[in-house]
């Protein structure tokens, strides 16, 4: 992978690359329990993205791999979406703008340089999930919660 050679780092596993919709932190076992039971009741859009443009987190030291900015809006209409839910279950909505992107590197030495040209890859979302996510040595362990069904 060029991103790797150029900034080093961890290469993310392939089996769980996910685009992120929300993060919500560490969880108290009640208010997961609340999300779990409601979750399956909603529904998201899905749709293709095409992830074209490199970028970067430099606090966390994360490379990633994203569309353009506010494409495809179908994605940012289900980021509000799931905002209000979220909202309505006493989670505050993020003040970042949301950045979807998928991490392609961890601990990635960001004094590479932030521009990168890449190849573009077209995928197609699916059901979005409910993950929880557990740190290990060599990367985390994830584990779906619960699924929101595509809407049909």
């Amino acid at each position: 992978m060029q991103a790797q050679q150029r900034y080093g780092g961890r290469i993310m596993r392939p089996d769980p690359l996910h685009l992120t919709l929300a993060f919500l932190g560490n969880t108290d076992t009640e208010k997961t329990q609340q999300l779990i039971a409601k979750a399956p009741s909603w529904q998201v859009a899905t749709g293709p993205i095409t992830l074209n443009r490199i970028g970067s987190f430099k606090g966390p030291r994360v490379v990633w791999m994203g569309p353009e900015a506010n494409q495809p809006k179908w994605l940012y209409r289900v980021y509000d979406s799931l905002w209000d839910q979220l909202q309505s279950l006493g989670w505050p909505r993020p003040e970042n703008p949301f950045r979807p992107h998928v991490s392609l590197l961890r601990n990635a030495n960001l004094a590479a340089g932030s521009a990168m040209a890449c190849q573009p890859v077209s995928w197609v979302s699916g059901d979005a999930v409910l993950i929880a996510s557990t740190p290990q040595a060599g990367g985390s362990n994830y584990q779906v919660l619960a699924r929101v069904p595509a809407a049909a």
